[in-house]
């Protein structure tokens, strides 16, 4: 796994340094597309790059906890000036000296355990710990393919919504000197100005909430990626008008219940946080247990003491320590008792989570499998709204229908081609959705999906 990621790593900075030296020639050509996006916000996006700090620190657990099994050894070294006065008494009464002398000790000791429960159980915390971390970055790297799909899939949203807004005012604008030029003939109404006006003057003030809105989800992706779409001549590429929304395969439910709960990263990270809080139990257990060392040391002194004055002398030995529990004032007991509580929370915590992430799945499985009658029908409902302008213009010319119908007509073929742009895109982050609760989205999905975007760009004017 450390192997793997280098290499990951490795090849990202790779695609960072491309990306950089692109951006600073000031020439990209082609316009941004979602796998492009994706390959930026693993190196620019400061969530993931959290993560990825966070993964590396939690890989350290693991070696914390072998630790705590292997020999501890260490060294220790004293060196002193010292100056004693040495008074002595005899029968001829008390004698004072003074001696100055230099003394060291120097001592190295091994300490092996040989039964100890608490570093056994803190092995098991470490090993688990490093898993849990482990699922949680594959978790985060996930949820980053995800948030990319939706923020480029927002944007090219918002990009189609002002492109609509825009030429539904271009159409009423038409419309409105249309409206002008029948009045001056006589052939047209003071009211049919009026409506029209209102109309274009309410579509104008949708336009600038649609441009406020693209300003928003603009930034939101370039926090992402770490780039202004600014530098690019072509900003994005579009979704194809090749592209058919699939339902999930295989389009059975209980299939992806079984793939989620067997791969959903979440899912696992708490499962190694129970493990982590079982193994908590068993080292206040271990406060119960007598533990065994085995010890050895080699020691090495000069003039330590005023008595040894001039003498040295070395010292090693080889031996086991045995330390056994009597009474600690009922503190091991609360401490299990503790543990054990902490315990049937994080259990809980864990099933209501997994709850949360099967209804999450049941939800956007239906979403999935819905998404295609949705995008046909709004499909129908624009070819319909086409229709109906054309048969609306000539009822009008046969005095059948009035501007009005001409101006329900025109919006509402606006809104089913929004709301068709709309399905599209929630079809496609769904499905993505769909994977990355399932614990199954890769890069291979992101990169399938961008290859649903063709090159032509959204209009860089509707910035």
């Amino acid at each position: 796994m450390p192997l793997e990621c280098e290499k990951r790593g490795a090849c990202r900075l790779v695609v960072a340094a491309v990306v950089g030296f692109a951006l600073a020639s000031g020439v990209q050509a082609a316009p941004l597309s979602l796998m492009g996006a994706y390959e930026m916000a693993l190196t620019q996006d400061p969530r993931y790059r959290v993560a990825v700090e966070e993964a590396a620190a939690g890989e350290q657990y693991r070696v914390l906890g072998r630790s705590y099994l292997l020999p501890q050894v260490q060294l220790t070294y004293n060196t002193a000036r010292n100056n004693s006065e040495i008074t002595r008494t005899s029968r001829f009464g008390d004698s004072t000296n003074t001696e100055l002398y230099r003394s060291y000790s120097a001592v190295v000791q091994l300490r092996q355990p040989l039964f100890n429960w608490d570093y056994w159980a803190r092995f098991r915390q470490g090993e688990a710990q490093s898993q849990a971390s482990l699922a949680t970055f594959d978790s985060r790297t996930q949820e980053l393919a995800l948030r990319v799909a939706s923020a480029f899939t927002e944007v090219l949203q918002a990009y189609d919504q002002v492109g609509l807004v825009e030429a539904e005012k271009v159409a009423l604008a038409e419309q409105l000197r249309l409206n002008q030029r029948f009045f001056d003939k006589g052939e047209g109404t003071r009211t049919d100005i009026i409506e029209t006006q209102a109309r274009y003057e309410l579509v104008s003030a949708q336009v600038l909430e649609a441009k406020d809105e693209l300003t928003i989800v603009r930034k939101r992706l370039e926090g992402i990626i770490g780039t202004s779409l600014d530098a690019y001549d072509a900003p994005m590429s579009q979704l194809s008008d090749s592209y058919r929304a699939a339902a999930p395969q295989p389009a059975d439910l209980n299939y992806w219940i079984d793939v989620a709960t067997s791969n959903n990263r979440e899912l696992q990270a708490k499962q190694y946080a129970v493990e982590v809080a079982r193994q908590e139990i068993e080292r206040s257990r271990s406060g119960h247990l007598p533990k065994v060392d085995v010890v050895a040391s080699y020691g090495s002194n000069k003039s330590e003491t005023v008595n040894t004055l001039d003498a040295k002398y070395e010292t090693a030995y080889i031996g086991l320590q045995l330390v056994l529990p009597i009474y600690s004032g009922g503190q091991v007991s609360a401490q299990v008792t503790q543990s054990e509580a902490n315990y049937r929370k994080t259990v809980a915590e864990y099933d209501g989570r997994r709850t949360e992430i099967l209804d999450e799945l049941r939800k956007q499985f239906d979403l999935g499998t819905s998404s295609v009658a949705k995008v046909a029908a709004y499909e129908r409902a624009v070819q319909s709204a086409t229709e109906l302008i054309r048969s609306t213009r000539k009822s009008i010319a046969g005095g059948m229908r009035v501007n009005l119908d001409l101006l329900n007509a025109q919006h509402q073929l606006y809104v089913a081609q929004r709301d068709l742009a709309q399905a599209r895109y929630t079809a496609i982050v769904t499905r993505l959705r769909l994977l990355f609760v399932s614990g199954v989205l890769t890069e291979q999905d992101v990169r399938e999906t961008s290859a649903w975007f063709s090159s032509a760009p959204t209009a860089a004017t509707t910035r």
